[in-house]
């Protein structure tokens, strides 16, 4: 994992392994937010996560249909060059909570989203390789779609503060 040095990809087969990797990994947490959401009764979180899967689902779909034809190679967790420490798209479980209220979760999605964004600009920046720049570019679109529908969501609720769900049936601990 790199944290900080340049982006050492050298193929459009490459690249798009580690977009795939990203964006399956968006898609797959987004769907376990969802479904753990729904499970603690907090559905207007979750319906905005399965939301945000569908469109995640669309950018990993956009990358399939690149990535047609050509073999992506295996590449092992550790040997991923993220931008940082890990995914970007990690820090969406990891700051989760289940009754966090709608502008936490837009506001974690939103987090996640710029650091998925700038991945792409890195390879936008560093990677001079033909392909690669036209499907970084594409693929940035599809995250600006994906930011955006974020903005307009945070729009759309507001400045109020939104209570924290309420536990309808919260742990139990032995006195």
């Amino acid at each position: 994992m790199s944290t900080g040095s340049p982006i050492n990809i050298n193929s459009i087969e490459e690249f798009l392994a580690h977009s795939l990797a990203l964006k399956c990994e968006t898609e797959d947490r987004l769907q376990e937010l969802a479904d753990c959401l729904e499970e603690h009764n907090n559905l207007n979180v979750a319906h905005i996560f399965r939301e945000l899967q569908k469109l995640a689902e669309d950018s990993v779909n956009e990358i399939e249909q690149l990535a047609e034809g050509m073999e992506l190679p295996s590449i092992p967790i550790w040997e991923f060059q993220w931008h940082c420490s890990n995914s970007p798209e990690s820090a969406c479980i990891d700051n989760a909570h289940y009754q966090m209220n709608t502008r936490q979760a837009l506001e974690l999605a939103k987090f996640n989203s710029r650091r998925t964004h700038r991945f792409f600009m890195l390879a936008l920046d560093e990677i001079p390789i033909d392909e690669i720049q036209q499907s970084a570019q594409l693929l940035l679109g599809y995250e600006e779609k994906f930011t955006s529908r974020i903005e307009q969501l945070l729009k759309d609720i507001g400045d109020e503060d939104q209570p924290m769900c309420t536990d309808l049936d919260p742990p139990n601990t032995p006195e």
